[in-house]
């Protein structure tokens, strides 16, 4: 009798086991429901950029369908002008479920604060005021968009926002990694993941998918958060009076400096965290100082600096005058025939003296005045560097072959915690020739001082902190 009592409640305990395992199971592998529009604008845009839209186009018709996530895309007629009409019904028909998770793609060339090409910053907020759909995500898969006058304007009209701060590769986005947003319940940790699939693309040392693409600048991307951009652009008043109460030499000297050193590669664009770094250094006052550190620790800009795809490594010579043979990828790259094809090997480290060296082939030599030296030696696709010296004749070898290889070419960064105010989520870039590629972290502005378009004046940015004047 006992035996029984024991097994119908052993009988019990295993139907609640199996019920408390189910439930789990189906909570753990439950998906959440997305809703993807692609807009690619840029319909009079030339061949080989129709054939970039055609090849990602391509790429979304290859992701498989699922319940939990509908794809649709938007191309205007080849030649035509953007139909901001058909545009807006095409959004209203794109989403339909209230319950999903919602992002809009926006593929086309950016312009920083005035917005898309086609569709520019105050016609694009109105057309997405006026279709009254609440986006969760917006990827910007265009140039210079990690902008804070272009993020202030839109940023009621999604959560997050998406964006580069450099100018990007017509590649773009790998569209296939839309396929696992059903995987992610939290739209921050969606855009994430999107952001790091974007930047790892982009890396050789990672073998990314789209590095054919990349040639000598550096992917860029940033993930913000839009509910806290308003408390940092109020925090931002302060800065155009900080720079103005510089003497005018001052403020020229440092306007020259951040162009010089931190510009996009649209000139008048520069890095805003760079910028407030540099300007905290001119600054004599405490107080100011204060407020310029709070600023810099909302877009963890220290962290940032730290971080580099290229370090500047110092070389020494054995004796004076000796000549440094050297070559790249070992030695699969940076012939004399190579280095005089291609500027790049030049903007690493400039010759104009070759020599006979390994694999019978003659190499650019560098003749050190000095004792040592220092060199930034990798840029996309080169990451080992290799270099031995001759004595001043070039006859007699001095050292044995030296080989430098790097084993990271992407910076990542994202807040351990987050405090008010602070809206970048996540910032990434990948490298650069030399040292160009560590001018980034995560956000462009408008140079102060400069002379935009006149559209520029009606920005909600503009209006809040007076930045640029007629």
């Amino acid at each position: 009798m006992k035996t029984m009592k024991h097994l119908k409640k052993l009988s019990k305990l295993f139907k609640y086991s199996l019920f408390l395992l189910i439930f789990v199971s189906a909570n753990l592998f439950a998906e959440t429901k997305w809703e993807v529009a692609t807009v690619f604008l840029g319909s009079r845009e030339n061949e080989d950029y129709q054939q970039d839209v055609d090849k990602n186009l391509k790429e979304l018709q290859s992701i498989k369908k699922s319940p939990y996530l509908s794809i649709s895309s938007f191309r205007p007629k080849l030649g035509t002008n953007l139909d901001r009409e058909k545009l807006k019904s095409y959004l209203k028909t794109a989403f339909k479920d209230p319950l999903s998770k919602k992002m809009l793609v926006m593929y086309g060339h950016g312009n920083g604060p005035m917005g898309l090409t086609d569709l520019p910053t105050k016609d694009f907020q109105k057309l997405l005021s006026e279709s009254k759909i609440k986006l969760d995500i917006i990827w910007l898969d265009a140039c210079f968009q990690a902008n804070l006058e272009f993020l202030t304007q839109l940023r009621a009209a999604s959560t997050l926002t998406i964006a580069s701060e450099e100018a990007e590769f017509s590649a773009g986005l790998p569209f296939s990694s839309l396929a696992e947003l059903p995987q992610f319940s939290k739209i921050d940790e969606a855009a994430i993941n999107l952001a790091n699939d974007f930047i790892g693309s982009y890396s050789y040392l990672n073998e990314g998918k789209q590095v054919e693409a990349v040639g000598r600048s550096s992917a860029t991307i940033s993930v913000f958060d839009n509910r806290e951009i308003s408390t940092f652009v109020n925090l931002f008043k302060k800065v155009p009076k900080i720079i103005n109460s510089l003497l005018p030499e001052e403020q020229k000297r440092l306007r020259l400096k951040v162009q010089k050193k931190f510009s996009m590669d649209k000139s008048e664009l520069v890095d805003l965290g760079h910028m407030l770094i540099e300007l905290r250094s001119m600054n004599k006052n405490t107080a100011t100082d204060k407020e310029l550190t709070e600023l810099i620790r909302l877009l963890n800009i220290e962290s940032v600096k730290k971080l580099k795809t290229n370090s500047r490594l110092k070389i020494s010579a054995p004796v004076p005058n000796a000549l440094m043979v050297f070559g790249f990828n070992d030695w699969q790259n940076g012939t004399k025939e190579e280095y005089l094809d291609n500027p790049l090997f030049s903007e690493i480290l400039k010759t104009k003296l070759f020599i006979l060296g390994p694999q019978k082939a003659q190499w650019p030599v560098k003749k050190f005045e000095n004792l040592s030296t220092y060199i930034s030696p990798f840029a996309p696709g080169i990451n080992s560097f290799q270099y031995y010296f001759l004595d001043s004749t070039g006859k007699n070898r001095l050292t044995e072959v030296v080989n430098l290889i790097r084993f990271q070419d992407v910076i990542e960064l994202r807040p351990s915690s987050r405090i008010k105010g602070q809206f970048l989520l996540y910032t990434a870039y990948t490298q650069r020739v030399g040292v160009k590629a560590e001018r980034y972290t995560g956000l462009n502005i408008t140079l102060y001082q400069t002379t935009p378009s006149i559209d520029y004046f009606e920005l909600d940015f503009n209006h809040t902190v007076n930045w640029l004047k007629l």
